[in-house]
């Protein structure tokens, strides 16, 4: 968004109605509002909010940090009581509260990725892993089954004592 060009007589008018949009933003009121406020557009208000946020001074990251942490404290106190006698739309709400606070003071990791993983691990192809499916599926494989071949014992006691001639050791 390209910036207004501000005409030298009205470079004092505009600071000092900058100052009162930026103020009017800190406080939560909507550019609708303000642009009502002040008798101009939407877009005028935010071309005032860009030149007045150009770069974030740590001041004014400590003061903005400074009232939404009390205004999360607000809504905490409002929304406590009534989550722990079990209203839900409060619990949620307070859960919620709790958890932008503690991004807001750096409680919360940021967000890693695996990225640096992924490189490590070999990449197989939805192809390969087709190809693998089709081949077990008509029984072309590479693997090999390795072990010892034995006898597998029939489900009924009969035939095993018919197959042992009788010798099955239950008459022991």
């Amino acid at each position: 968004m390209p910036a207004d060009i501000i005409k030298f007589g009205d470079a004092a008018a505009s600071w000092e109605r900058d100052k009162r949009v930026m103020a009017a933003r800190i406080a939560g009121i909507s550019l609708r509002e303000i642009a009502e406020h002040e008798a101009c557009s939407i877009e005028e208000i935010e071309t005032a909010v860009v030149r007045m946020s150009g770069g974030v001074s740590p001041h004014f990251r400590e003061r903005h940090m400074q009232l939404s942490l009390e205004r999360l404290d607000k809504l905490l106190r409002a929304h406590y009581q009534k989550a722990v006698t079990g209203d839900y739309d409060s619990s949620v709400i307070y859960i919620r509260t709790v958890e932008l606070s503690c991004r807001l003071l750096g409680l919360f990791p940021p967000p890693q990725s695996d990225a640096s993983l992924d490189k490590l691990r070999p990449q197989t192809t939805s192809t390969e892993k087709i190809r693998e499916v089709f081949d077990a599926l008509i029984g072309k494989t590479d693997r090999v089954i390795e072990g010892e071949a034995v006898e597998n014992p029939s489900d009924n006691p009969v035939d095993d004592a018919v197959q042992n001639g009788g010798q099955d050791g239950a008459d022991e």
